[in-house]
């Protein structure tokens, strides 16, 4: 059974795990929320939880679990909080800059990587109101090329360029 859920979510596209009970499937306009639910024999299966309609870039869609009320999504172009309970949007916070990450630091701040200009800028943020406003605290300026991927595991973010890869650590203030 297993096997067979791992088939179909690779036919169905690339799935994102928020924990080891549920994740994303990101297609055209449709985002769904997958539940992982244990069944006999140690074999599991999923159910389809909620959806949405959004419009929103599928394809470098990238989803953080805010806290308790908000997924945070970034497409690339703008970050879209979505209701936990009902998988509504709450609210659109950045829209129209080149988003390449989101970095939670903490469960009241989060930072923006983006890139401007030929530079890769971190903008840092304060989460108030439960995760609906978002006060910008600082801005800083953390490479002077241009940066066209970023991959984070844990405590480090890797940011591709067209001439190296560079390793950064996360730490609780960037």
């Amino acid at each position: 059974m297993l096997f067979l859920i791992l088939i179909l979510i690779m036919i169905m596209g690339n799935p994102q795990f928020i924990n080891n009970n549920s994740f994303f499937y990101f297609c055209n306009r449709i985002l769904k929320l997958y539940e992982i639910q244990k069944q006999y024999n140690n074999n599991y299966i999923y159910k389809d939880a909620k959806s949405i309609n959004l419009d929103y870039n599928y394809e470098y869609a990238r989803i953080i679990d805010l806290n308790k009320n908000f997924f945070c999504l970034n497409d690339g172009n703008k970050i879209l909080l979505l209701n936990k309970d009902n998988l509504t949007l709450s609210k659109t916070i950045c829209n129209n800059v080149n988003i390449l990450g989101l970095l939670k630091i903490s469960d009241n701040n989060i930072t923006i990587l983006e890139s401007k200009n030929q530079k890769l800028i971190l903008n840092n943020y304060e989460i108030l109101l439960d995760g609906l406003n978002w006060n910008l605290k600082g801005t800083k300026n953390i490479l002077k090329e241009e940066v066209y991927n970023i991959e984070r595991s844990n405590n480090y973010f890797l940011c591709k360029t067209n001439r190296a890869c560079i390793l950064f650590e996360i730490k609780n203030k960037i």
